[in-house]
């Protein structure tokens, strides 16, 4: 997932993290991009740009509405927005 055009990594790491956590407790539905982005309430160009590492997200309520909405500890959400634990370690923390 490592690019040179992403200027934001763990933030874009955030979101791929929250659509792992979304897919599992959503068995059988489909989540869509917007699904994420509904967290932080963003239109969808800012969902977009959140996913693809040009918006950061690591303000102190956004981390506590995502970490509220996918019901796991601020903590794990705060390591993730970081980057001091990258999708599948916190995968695997969840």
């Amino acid at each position: 997932m490592l690019g040179k055009n992403i200027k934001f990594q763990h933030s874009s790491n955030l979101f791929h993290f929250c659509r792992r956590v979304l897919d599992d407790k959503c068995k059988g539905a489909k989540v869509i991009d917007q699904d994420i982005g509904q967290i932080l309430g963003l239109d969808p160009a800012d969902c977009s740009n959140w996913k693809n590492g040009r918006k950061n997200v690591r303000a102190i309520q956004d981390i506590q509405k995502i970490s509220d909405h996918l019901k796991v500890e601020p903590l794990l959400v705060t390591q993730v927005a970081n980057g001091n634990l990258t999708i599948d370690q916190a995968i695997a923390e969840y």
